[in-house]
């Protein structure tokens, strides 16, 4: 019974985080939000650039990456000065192999203070980004660490929610080839599948009202 109520409370807290704080977990693949009608067509108003530092400071566009090496990237609108080009909401992932990046020590960064995103409620959380209100954006700007180069070819995709009936889902944003310095012998760690453990999962009947405890506040501050 115990475990049965933290699973249903554990579905309900992917519920409430969707919408205007993100999008339901069962989205992270096809990028498809769970409401409105997809626009097949994404009129070229957007752009997304991944971009290295230079030694002078400036930034510059790559197409390939350096294993471990922290890379800018940028999703913006062409004009942003438009008041009609912008995205509400949004989902940015990336991918390895037609899957999310699920490589240790690699990924999206998390954002500092201030930021109108966070790391995604996909698994692992930063194989993408997304939104934390519903408020216009016209720039956003994040952070990415490159894997190790045996990944092969990472594809960045997104969907950008206009409204809550009008979106682009699951574009093309950009892909990086492992740069040619770069050795391909280096050996990937991926993140264990999800719910994976090495211990015990049997739950003591002394914290399941723990459990269930934390859960309900989860919930509550997601809902209010």
């Amino acid at each position: 019974m115990c475990l049965l109520l933290l699973i249903t409370l554990s579905l309900l807290a992917q519920l409430v985080v969707g919408g205007p704080s993100g999008i339901p977990r069962e989205a992270c693949d096809t990028l498809i939000p769970g409401r409105g009608v997809d626009q097949k067509v994404l009129p070229h108003m957007f752009q997304f650039n991944l971009m290295r530092q230079t030694e002078n400071g400036t930034l510059e566009k790559v197409v390939t990456y350096i294993p471990g090496e922290i890379y800018t990237g940028r999703f913006y609108a062409n004009d942003t000065k438009s008041s009609n080009i912008f995205c509400k909401g949004f989902i940015i992932v990336a991918k390895y192999k037609n899957k999310l990046m699920n490589i240790v020590d690699a990924g999206f960064l998390k954002p500092g203070p201030g930021a109108r995103y966070n790391l995604s409620n996909c698994y692992p959380p930063n194989a993408g980004i997304m939104h934390i209100d519903y408020e216009k954006k016209s720039t956003i700007l994040f952070r990415w660490r490159a894997p190790p180069a045996s990944a092969g070819n990472i594809n960045f995709r997104f969907t950008c929610e206009q409204h809550e009936d009008f979106f682009f889902a699951n574009k093309d944003g950009a892909t990086l080839k492992p740069d040619p310095s770069a050795s391909v012998e280096d050996s990937l760690v991926t993140v264990p599948p999800e719910g994976f453990t090495t211990v015990n999962s049997s739950i003591p009947k002394s914290s399941c009202g723990i459990s269930l405890l934390i859960l309900l506040t989860l919930v509550a501050v997601m809902w209010f």
